[in-house]
């Protein structure tokens, strides 16, 4: 179950990191730190919130509350996906930045 679990995170914070890096108006170094940082709080402290909501109820009720939990962190970031605010810039490339392969080693003859 365990094992699961981990390859059920695994997915999110690759996958993260590069909604935030696209969505960074070319201050990738910025949204990585940042992403890295909210990924390891909330990896860190959902384990313990639900763990505290079950205490205070009974723990079928908060396992219940993640599929709503999951909902609204997805209402939050969709207009992130859909590029609205924050995200305008998505799908637009720095022209400053090189694509793969576009660098070439100079040649001395």
């Amino acid at each position: 179950g365990l094992v699961v679990c981990g390859f059920g995170i695994a997915v999110h914070f690759p996958l993260g990191m590069a909604l935030a890096i696209d969505h960074s108006d070319g201050q990738a170094d910025l949204a990585t730190a940042r992403s890295a940082y909210a990924f390891g709080f909330a990896f860190g402290v959902a384990p313990f919130l639900l763990a505290a909501i079950a205490d205070q109820i009974d723990p079928h009720t908060a396992f219940l509350l993640v599929p709503v939990f999951l909902a609204v962190a997805a209402v939050a970031i969709l207009p992130i996906a859909r590029g609205g605010p924050g995200g305008a810039s998505a799908g637009r490339r720095d022209s400053s930045v090189p694509e793969v392969g576009e660098l070439q080693p100079e040649r001395s003859q």
